[in-house]
């Protein structure tokens, strides 16, 4: 009788403390009323609600599911489930228990908070923000809600209207750390890269090892031609498990400069995609240079490419048996290893060149040259975080080309429509089809005028060639090609045509416009 007194003395102690607000202390205690065998749908119910607050998800809910067996119309319960099933990346579930939570009390600003961040997974943007709104509207003093709301308005490309909410958010708590992490992030949007440091610098003294905000402030350093801080923080990636997976495990210790690379073979491994790989690999004869032997493990179809390079030693894919090393080191951290952060990156192209025997038989092939050459590329991978803004129609890219020319569409895949386009386009051919791997795309740029691309790998790739190249940025740029520029500091043979206004390819084309119609009608 004694125990079971005790055990209601604690059980109230619990609740009280959990009403109270004080769950790290409530926590322990609804444990151990747990322990004591209780099925008090109260303590169930809390005992969920201070697991899912330290984001220990998968054991709030089944505590969540049985005191809503026990009270199905609990919303405090319904509620605390959604937030669990967002936590484990259940969104359809959590939108369905955010919205019997609002059944039961419609006025609930929690639940359409959860509701918001439900439908914000689910890619229902418009929705997500009349919930997020709605919940503002129940409580205006909520930083909380207010930063998810900013967080909608950012994801529908809106960043001003994103920003005031977020300053708003962070006037009622200047204290939490994610505010200013996400504010660095709509600043980036906003193109005010020194800014989104500045919140990123407050974000990092509020929680020092938060990998997004150091990953997301070097890509800001990066932008702005501070490769020195932005090179050191970009090794944030290898902890950014959102943006990079984790380092594979290496039967070598990693090269990180601090030793003379002189006599020791060095195993240098692709990272990231195929552009990041060409646009790097020109760092390869740095390191040769200093006395290292090289061994490049590559993607396997930019393997033929690059035993074209410098100092190169050796080529494996992965897969490959572990060469013989005494370190490895990942490719987009040569710089850093090797010291060479200035403002100007070395630009020693070409350095990279096709095989002699597939340049002669892509010239073969092409034929005799009757009048100019354009190499085109409307789009790039499909699957990449920025496709939807950095690639662009076919249809609506050769309307704006000159006629006069003879272009090669160099994509090896095409999209929905693209086929069509072509029927009515003999100057077009349609290229791609018959490439393989990147040595191909080499020799056949090597026989182009110039090549017309969106920001992807070919751009890169022609930069390396050394051969002329007309990139054509979105608004918002990858970090590689700096703010507001013509040229390219990593590449010398690029001329850089930006979007002025999200969007807005009209500007652009109208500019390589001109561009092509000077190339077309130079003598051949």
């Amino acid at each position: 009788m004694r125990e079971a007194t005790d055990l209601n003395a604690v059980r109230d102690q619990a609740l009280a403390l959990f009403n109270a607000g004080k769950l790290a202390q409530a926590a322990p205690l609804l444990a151990n009323v747990l322990a004591g065998g209780s099925v008090d749908p109260d303590v169930l119910r809390s005992a969920g609600v201070c697991l899912a607050a330290f984001e220990h998800f998968a054991d709030a809910e089944p505590l969540i599911r049985q005191a809503l067996l026990m009270r199905p119309k609990d919303p405090v319960a319904l509620n605390a489930l959604s937030a669990c099933l967002i936590g484990l990346d259940r969104p359809a579930e959590a939108e369905t228990a955010a919205r019997s939570a609002l059944f039961i009390f419609s006025a609930f600003p929690d639940a359409l908070n959860n509701l918001g961040l439900a439908l914000q997974a689910l890619g229902r943007l418009d929705e997500a923000l009349s919930a997020f709104e709605t919940a503002r509207r129940r409580a205006p003093d909520d930083p909380e809600i207010r930063l998810n709301l900013a967080n909608a308005l950012k994801d529908l490309d809106r960043p001003l209207e994103a920003l005031a909410e977020i300053d708003a958010a962070l006037v009622q708590d200047p204290t939490v750390a994610r505010a200013w992490y996400n504010r660095g992030n709509i600043l980036q949007d906003l193109l005010r890269h020194a800014d989104a440091v500045a919140s990123y610098d407050t974000a990092i003294r509020l929680t020092p090892d938060d990998p997004g905000a150091h990953w997301n402030r070097s890509l800001s350093l990066l932008t702005l031609g501070d490769f020195e801080r932005g090179f050191e923080g970009y090794e944030w990636r290898w902890r950014n498990p959102a943006v990079h997976p984790p380092m594979r495990d290496f039967p070598v210790p990693r090269w990180t400069g601090e030793s003379d690379p002189e006599g020791k073979t060095i195993w240098v491994h692709c990272e990231q995609g195929y552009g990041d790989a060409i646009q790097f690999i020109r760092y390869v004869p740095l390191l040769h240079r200093r006395g290292a032997r090289v061994v490049v493990e590559a993607l396997p179809v930019l393997a033929s490419l690059f035993r074209s390079v410098e100092g190169v030693d050796s080529v494996i894919t992965r897969g490959d048996p572990a060469p013989l090393a005494d370190f490895h080191c990942p490719l987009l951290s040569l710089p850093l290893a090797l010291g060479v952060t200035a403002t100007s990156p070395p630009c020693n192209a070409p350095y990279l060149s096709p095989p002699q025997d597939l340049s002669l038989a892509w010239r073969e092939r092409l034929g005799k040259k009757r009048r100019s050459r354009v190499g085109v590329c409307h789009a790039g991978s499909a699957t990449h975080g920025n496709d939807h803004r950095r690639s662009l129609p076919l249809k609506r890219l050769f309307d704006q080309l000159p006629t006069g020319a003879d272009y090669y569409l160099l994509p090896t895949d095409l999209r929905d429509g693209d086929e069509d386009m072509l029927r009515d386009r003999p100057d077009v051919t349609w290229i791609g089809r018959q490439v393989e791997n990147f040595s191909d795309t080499a020799a056949i740029c090597q026989e182009l005028d110039v090549v017309v691309t969106v920001d992807t790998s070919l751009a890169h790739l022609a930069g390396a060639l050394a051969r002329p190249v007309l990139v054509l940025l979105p608004y918002l740029p990858d970090w590689r090609w700096g703010l507001g520029r013509t040229d390219s500091l990593w590449h010398p043979t690029a001329q850089l045509f930006r979007q002025t206004a999200p969007g807005d390819w009209d500007t652009p084309l109208k500019s390589i416009q001109a561009r092509l119609t000077e190339v077309i009608a130079a003598p051949l």
